[in-house]
């Protein structure tokens, strides 16, 4: 059987940062320079990291990254990031596809509903973690709306957003 699938936004999920402090770590990892561990810090949610890890190994899951972050940064500059905030539970697991085709005339559902049709994972168990509230996913795209947990609020994926991810996985 095939693993479960998080496709996984970092901006409002994982990442509560500024965007300005957002830019500064993507724009300083896109030029190779070392990055200075505050800023590190302060990028990601240390208590949305650890549900999020804590969906991943109850779950087996794997990662697909529908962030920006996907589309502007190469594999390994991504995993090297995320090394350096101690994710490496998401590096470890992410899926061989690991970012959906990004369009920049698509939205979000569509580029996923592409990843999933792309890949033939259509029957797929998954889920989307994102802070997008794109009406268009309602009526559009309805199976991908049903299977979204969306973290709203600047508050990022609490223990709240947890519950209502397992239980998606759980039936």
């Amino acid at each position: 059987m095939s693993r479960p699938i998080i496709f996984l936004g970092f901006e409002g999920v994982l990442s509560l940062a500024p965007n300005a402090v957002v830019c500064k770590v993507l724009n300083t990892a896109l030029r190779r320079k070392r990055l200075d561990d505050s800023l590190l810090q302060s990028l990601f949610c240390r208590e949305a990291c650890e549900n999020l890890a804590t969906l991943q190994q109850q779950h087996n899951a794997q990662f697909v990254i529908t962030s920006i972050w996907g589309d502007i940064l190469l594999k390994e500059e991504l995993c090297t990031l995320l090394g350096k905030c101690d994710l490496h539970f998401i590096t470890a697991n992410l899926h061989k596809h690991w970012r959906i085709p990004f369009d920049d005339w698509a939205f979000k559902f569509e580029e996923i509903d592409d990843w999933l049709r792309l890949y033939q994972r259509r029957h797929a168990q998954f889920i989307i973690i994102d802070d997008d509230q794109e009406r268009q996913w309602q009526t559009l795209a309805p199976h991908i709306w049903s299977r979204t947990v969306s973290c709203v609020g600047n508050h990022g994926f609490t223990r709240d957003r947890l519950k209502e991810a397992s239980q998606f996985f759980a039936g």
